[in-house]
C-alpha cells in the first residue's frame, strides 16, 4: 500500500554519494534578540563535573566549529577534567553576523545578579573583538584576552544558590559607541536561577543555545527526513538532518554525520554542516534494491542521533525477468509492465497453488542465494474467493517445486504457505486478515523464512507465525504468482514497486514501551527498573530490582495489559542474569498496581526452580503452592477461567502441560491487570531477563469461534455439545467434542470443515488430546455430508489404541477398519484424494510423509466432499479436548 511520495522520475545517475552543502551560515531565526546588527543567543556548557552531560544538552556549535571564532579556553589546574581534552564549566554568548560586513564589538559584560548579595559583574573578559560577516563568535571562560588561573564565566554560581532566582542576568553589548542590554529572562547562563552542580542532588549545567530571553527546553533535538521514501536502484535519495535548538531555531555552523546502518547500502557515510536554518542535506544512489536504514548525528561531548529513515530501492524495470505457466494451468496466463508507474499486471489461470502440485502463473528473476522479494498488491480480481496473487521464493519451476510464498485472496485474506519437499503436500503456515491493496514482502536468512508486511509500502515487520524452515537450493526463484483458482477463468493482480533483495527488510528500532502495553515499577524497588521491545523480534528485555514478589507486599517491574473476563497469557523466559538465587521472572495476573495486590503468578529463578505463587487478599500473605524443577530457557502460562488459575509449562511452546498442583481459586476481580514479571531480589542490583513467545488473549478480541472460510458444528447430535475456537496468530484450533464415537452406522462428533472439489489433499498436526476413553478420536475425516450415516473416510489418533484408518463406504452402511498402526499425539496425519482413491499418511516432522500400509481406499464420496477436523469423546458423559494446528485443505 503506497503512502509515500514516489522519486521515480529521471534523476541525473550518480555513481558515488555526495553530501549537499550547507548554506551560508547566517542568524537562525528572525525571533532572536539582536544587538549592533547580530543576532544574540545564550547557552551554558559544562562537562567536567561528575554529573555527565547530555550531548543534546551542551551547546553546539562549539570550539572548532566551521565559520565560528572560539573566544575562550578549556578550565585551567581542574582536577575534576581528569583526563578530558576539553574541560568546560561556562556561560556562553554566541554572536552571530548575518549581515555582509564585519561587525567590530567593543565590549561585552554580563551582570550576574550584582544586585544580590554573591552577585558578580563580568566586565571586559573578551576585549574588542571582530564578528566576520556570515559567521559567528562565541564568547566563553578563559578568553584569550583575559586568562585567568581560574573558571571565570562559570555564571550558575553567582550568587550560589538552591532556590531559583527571580533576578535575571542580562548582557550588554556595546557596538559603535552603542550599548545594547539584553536580559536573560529565561535564566539560561544562570541554570534556571540555582546552582545547579553544587545543590541536592547534583546536576549537569549544560543547557543548549537558545535566542535570549527565549523560552524552551535544555536540549537540541536532531530529525532527519523523509522518513520513507521509494526510489529506483541507481538513482539518487537526499535525506536532511534539521538540527533544533530547545526553542526551536535551527542551530547553524554544526558537523552532521550521516550513516547508512542497514540495507544493500550499508556502512556508507558522509558529513555535512548545517545551514542558518539547521539544516545539513546527505545524498547518495543505491546500490542495489532492498531497504536502507539511515540515521544522522551530531558529536559534542558525546554523540546523539536523529530518528531512523527508511529508503526502499526497487526495481523499477522489465529487464532481466522471466515468465511462464506453472503447471499447464488453463487458461493460459501472461504479463506487462508499465514503466511510468513501475507496476506489473500478472495473470494466471489454474486450480489453484497447493497440494503436491501448483497452477499458477509466475514471473521471477534468480537470486545468488539467500534473500527475498516484495511488491505491493494494488488490485486483484475475484475469480474465486481462493484465487491467489502475492510473492513466491521457489526452488525451481516444476509444479511440485518446494517454495514460501504469501498471498492475498479476495475471501480468505492474507495466507502464507510453503512446501518444503519436492513433490510433497502444500502446508498453511499462517493467515491472516487483509485484503489488497496490501504490501508483502518474503525473505529467508539462515535457513528461515519470514513473510513481512507494511502499512506504507517501506517499514516492514513481521507477519507472527510465518516463520518456517525452508531449504530451496543455491539459486532460488523470487518472483510474482498469480492463479485464478479457477480453470475456466484467468484472474489479473497488479503489484507496483517490486523488489529483489539479498536481505530481508531492517529491523524496526526497539521501543521502550509499545502502545498497547502499561510499564512500570511496582512498591519502588532499587534500583529502578526499565524495559525495551524489538517488535521485529518479539524480544522484551527488561530489568528489575527489588526485594521480592512474596510476603505482604512486592517489589519489582512490571509490563502489563488489562484482561477482562477469561483469558491466557504465555512467554517464554530465554535468559536471566543472576542477581540473587531467588531471582524472578515470569508471568503474573493481579488485581491492582498496589504492592500488597492480590495475585497469581509462575516465576522462574536462577538457583530455585519453577514457582507458582498467590496472594489471595490485600496485603496477605504470599503463598507457594507449587515447586517444580526448571530453568531458563523455559515457556510459561497461566490461564483464567473465571476465578480459577493455572500455571502450565512446555517444551516447545506447542505442547502444554499443567503443573502438578498450580490450580488455585481466587478472586482477582473481572478485570485484572495480566504480564510479565521481573524482580531481583537483590536492592543492590538490577535482573536482566530477556523474554519472547508473547501470546495472549489480553487486550484483544477472543479467537474466533468458526473462521469465516470453515464450517464447524455437531454431526449426529453428541452429547455433551462440541465447540471449537481458532487462534488466527498461532494457527492452533481448539476442538472440544463429545459423542458415542466414529464407527458402526452411524456418527457422533464435532467436526470443522471446508468443501474440496475434485483431487485435493488435508492435513494436520493433532497436539493434544485429553483422554475422555481409550477409544475418543481425533483426525482428518472426508465425507459426503452432515448427515449422521454419510460415507466418510478418516484417519483419527486415538489415547491408547494407536491410529485407526476407517471407512464408510455406503450411506448407513457399517464402518470398516482398514489400518491400525501404532501411534499416538503429537502426530502429523495426511489423507490425500485423487479421483475416488484415498490414502493416509503419517510424518514426524511435517516434511517427510510415509503413506499407513492398507490405508488406500477406493468409495465414491461425490465429486464436492466435506474436508476437515473430526473428534468425538467415545463418552456420551465427558468432552475430549483437543488441540491442531498445521491445518491445510486444498
Amino acid at each position: 500500500m503506497r503512502l509515500v511520495p514516489r522519486l521515480l522520475a529521471p534523476l541525473a545517475l550518480l555513481s558515488v554519494l555526495f553530501v549537499t552543502p550547507a548554506l551560508a551560515p547566517a542568524s537562525a531565526s528572525a525571533a532572536a534578540d539582536t544587538a549592533g546588527g547580530l543576532s544574540v543567543y545564550v547557552g551554558y556548557a559544562e562537562d567536567k563535573e561528575i554529573e555527565t552531560p547530555n550531548p543534546a544538552d551542551f551547546p553546539t556549535p562549539w570550539a572548532g566549529a566551521p565559520n565560528t571564532v572560539f573566544l575562550g579556553g578549556t578550565v585551567p589546574g581542574q582536577s575534576a577534567c581528569g583526563t578530558l581534552s576539553a574541560c568546560y564549566d561556562t556561560g556562553a554568548i554566541r554572536l552571530d553576523n548575518s549581515g555582509t560586513s564585519p561587525v567590530t564589538v567593543g565590549n561585552v559584560s554580563v551582570d550576574d545578579h550584582s544586585s544580590l548579595s554573591g552577585g558578580k559583574l563580568f566586565n571586559d573578559l573578551w576585549g574588542s573583538f571582530v564578528v566576520p560577516a556570515g559567521q559567528s563568535v562565541i564568547l566563553a571562560a578563559n578568553p584569550p584576552h583575559d586568562d585567568p588561573s581560574y573558571d571565570n564565566f562559570d555564571t550558575s554560581g553567582f550568587p550560589a544558590t538552591c532556590t531559583p532566582l527571580t533576578v535575571a542576568p542580562t548582557v550588554t553589548i556595546t557596538v559603535a559607541g552603542v550599548a545594547t542590554t539584553l536580559a536573560d529572562s529565561t535564566h539560561v547562563l544562570d541554570s534556571g536561577g540555582t546552582d545547579r552542580g553544587s545543590c541536592s542532588p547534583p546536576q549537569n549545567e549544560s543547557i543548549q543555545w537558545r535566542p535570549i530571553g527565549t523560552a524552551g527546553t535544555d536540549s537540541a533535538s536532531l530529525t532527519l527526513g523523509p522518513t520513507t521514501a521509494t526510489t529506483v536502484q541507481g538513482q539518487q535519495v537526499t535525506e536532511t538532518a534539521t538540527l533544533l535548538d530547545g526553542a526551536g531555531t535551527g542551530l547553524p555552523n554544526t558537523n552532521v554525520a550521516f550513516t547508512v546502518v542497514s540495507g544493500p547500502d550499508a556502512g556508507r557515510t558522509g558529513s555535512a554542516v548545517t545551514n542558518s536554518n539547521g539544516q545539513a542535506s546527505f545524498s547518495y544512489s543505491g546500490s542495489g534494491q532492498g531497504e536502507d536504514v539511515v540515521v544522522a548525528s551530531v558529536t559534542t561531548v558525546g554523540s546523539f542521533a536523529s530518528n531512523s529513515t527508511h529508503v526502499l530501492w526497487v526495481d523499477g524495470t522489465s529487464a532481466g525477468w522471466s515468465s511462464a505457466d506453472i503447471g499447464s494451468p488453463t487458461p493460459a496466463g501472461g504479463q506487462s509492465f508499465d514503466p511510468g508507474t513501475d507496476t506489473w499486471t500478472v495473470k494466471g489461470g489454474g486450480t489453484d497453488i497447493n497440494g503436491a502440485g501448483d497452477q499458477f502463473h509466475f514471473l521471477w528473476q534468480t537470486l545468488p542465494g539467500e534473500g527475498g522479494v516484495a511488491a505491493d498488491v494494488t488490485s486483484q480480481t475475484d475469480t474465486n474467493p481462493d484465487a491467489k496473487s502475492g510473492v513466491m521464493l521457489r526452488s525451481s519451476t516444476g509444479p511440485g517445486s518446494p517454495y514460501y510464498a504469501a498471498f492475498v485472496t479476495p475471501g480468505n485474506g492474507i495466507v502464507v504457505q510453503d512446501r518444503s519437499v519436492q513433490g510433497g503436500s502444500t502446508t498453511s503456515v499462517v493467515s491472516s486478515p487483509g485484503t489488497v491493496p496490501v504490501s508483502l514482502w518474503v525473505a529467508t536468512s539462515n535457513g528461515t523464512a519470514v513473510t513481512y508486511t507494511s502499512s506504507d509500502g517501506v517499514t516492514w515487520t513481521p507477519l507472527p507465525g510465518s516463520a518456517t524452515s525452508v531449504s530451496l537450493g543455491p539459486d532460488p526463484l523470487a518472483g510474482l504468482a498469480v492463479t485464478s483458482h479457477d480453470n475456466v477463468e484467468v484472474g489479473a493482480a497488479t503489484m507496483r514497486d517490486v523488489v529483489l533483495a539479498t536481505t530481508p527488510p531492517a529491523p524496526l528500532p526497539p521501543v521502550a514501551c509499545p502502545a498497547t502495553w502499561t510499564c512500570g515499577d511496582i512498591g519502588s524497588p532499587t534500583p529502578a527498573g526499565s524495559q525495551s521491545y524489538a517488535p521485529t523480534s518479539g524480544i522484551w528485555t527488561i530489568q528489575g530490582g527489588g526485594a521480592d514478589i512474596t510476603g505482604t507486599s512486592d517489589q519489582f517491574h512490571y509490563v502489563w495489559q488489562s484482561l477482562t473476563g477469561n483469558g491466557t497469557v504465555g512467554a517464554r523466559v530465554v535468559s536471566q542474569t543472576v542477581s540473587n538465587s531467588q531471582a524472578k521472572a515470569g508471568i503474573m495476573i493481579r488485581t491492582s498496581t498496589d504492592p500488597g495486590s492480590p495475585n497469581y503468578a509462575v516465576v522462574v529463578t536462577p538457583g530455585a526452580g519453577i514457582k507458582v505463587q498467590v496472594r489471595s487478599t490485600e496485603g496477605g500473605s504470599t503463598t507457594k503452592i507449587a515447586n517444580p524443577s526448571g530453568a531458563v530457557p523455559t515457556y510459561m502460562e497461566v490461564t483464567r477461567s473465571a476465578n480459577t488459575y493455572t500455571a502450565l509449562t512446555s517444551p516447545d511452546g506447542v505442547t502444554w502441560t499443567p503443573i502438578a498442583g498450580s490450580t488455585a481459586t481466587v478472586s482477582l476481580g473481572s478485570t485484572v491487570l495480566a504480564g510479565l514479571a521481573v524482580t531481583s531480589h537483590n536492592t543492590g542490583t538490577l535482573s536482566t531477563v530477556t523474554i519472547d513467545s508473547v501470546t495472549s488473549t489480553v487486550g484483544s478480541a477472543p479467537p474466533p469461534a468458526c473462521p469465516a472460510t470453515w464450517t464447524c458444528g455437531d454431526i449426529g447430535s453428541p452429547t455433551p455439545a462440541g465447540s471449537q475456537s481458532y487462534a488466527p496468530t498461532s494457527g492452533i484450533w481448539t476442538i472440544q467434542g463429545g459423542g458415542a464415537d466414529i464407527t458402526g452406522t452411524s456418527d457422533q462428533f464435532h467436526y470443522v470443515w471446508q468443501s474440496l472439489t475434485g483431487n485435493g489433499t488435508v492435513g494436520a498436526r493433532v497436539v493434544s488430546q485429553t483422554v475422555s476413553n481409550s477409544q475418543a478420536k481425533a483426525g482428518i475425516m472426508i465425507r459426503t455430508s452432515t448427515d449422521p450415516g454419510s460415507p466418510n473416510y478418516a484417519v483419527v489418533v486415538t489415547p491408547g489404541a494407536g491410529i485407526k484408518v476407517q471407512v464408510r463406504s455406503t450411506e448407513g452402511g457399517s464402518t470398516t477398519k482398514i489400518a491400525n498402526p501404532s501411534g499416538a499425539v503429537p502426530t502429523y496425519m495426511e489423507v490425500t484424494r485423487s479421483a475416488n482413491t484415498y490414502t493416509a499418511l503419517t510424518s514426524p516432522d511435517g516434511v517427510t510423509w510415509t503413506p499407513i500400509a492398507g490405508s488406500t481406499a477406493t468409495v465414491s464420496l461425490g465429486s464436492t466432499v466435506l474436508a476437515g477436523l473430526a473428534v468425538t469423546s467415545h463418552n456420551t458423559g465427558t468432552l475430549s479436548t483437543v488441540t491442531m494446528n498445521s491445518v491445510s485443505v486444498g
